[in-house]
């Protein structure tokens, strides 16, 4: 019940799905945070500020919330290298020491990252992968539990679609 404290920024879709937000901790010491990047309909917005105490050296920081979006052609684009995720991508890593990076994909970045009955082929879960990961390569990003985590299967997400179960990895952190 306590109203945060912190900074707060966001972007919203509708008043019905859609929309990311950032929330700064005030032991974060952000100096000047600002909006770098916000896609206009609600699924990535990137934040920069400056860590430090007042008086001694700032290091520039950047984070991009995102979400994209559920249907195939639309999570295509947004991934894509030259997408709305990469502009917001862009604007937090041009010139930050650190850029991370979370957020909803709605799809694997890899095979090993679907489980259940959709396992085999992946089902819609990979439509996207492709471009994550090319995404991931031009931005020298990092899937950082899968770092910490190389041969594990967890899911974030699991749906039942009639008599087919599946789960997947779909929500992500990167570095």
């Amino acid at each position: 019940g306590q109203p945060w404290l912190g900074h707060a920024f966001w972007s919203h879709g509708s008043t019905q799905s859609r929309g990311v937000a950032v929330l700064l901790h005030p032991r974060l010491a952000a100096r000047e945070p600002s909006v770098a990047y916000c896609c206009a309909d609600g699924r990535a917005l990137t934040v920069r500020w400056q860590r430090g105490p007042p008086g001694a050296a700032a290091l520039p920081m950047a984070v991009v919330a995102a979400y994209a979006p559920t249907g195939r052609s639309e999570r295509r684009r947004f991934l894509a290298v030259d997408g709305p995720l990469a502009q917001a991508l862009a604007a937090g890593v041009a010139g930050a020491a650190l850029c991370l990076a979370a957020g909803d994909f709605n799809c694997v970045p890899d095979q090993r990252d679907v489980l259940g009955d959709a396992a085999a082929n992946g089902g819609g879960r990979m439509v996207g992968s492709q471009q994550l990961g090319a995404l991931m390569a031009a931005r020298g990003l990092v899937d950082a539990w899968r770092s910490q985590h190389p041969w594990a299967n967890e899911a974030t997400h699991a749906a039942q679609h009639g008599g087919t179960a599946s789960a997947g990895r779909i929500d992500q952190w990167w570095r």
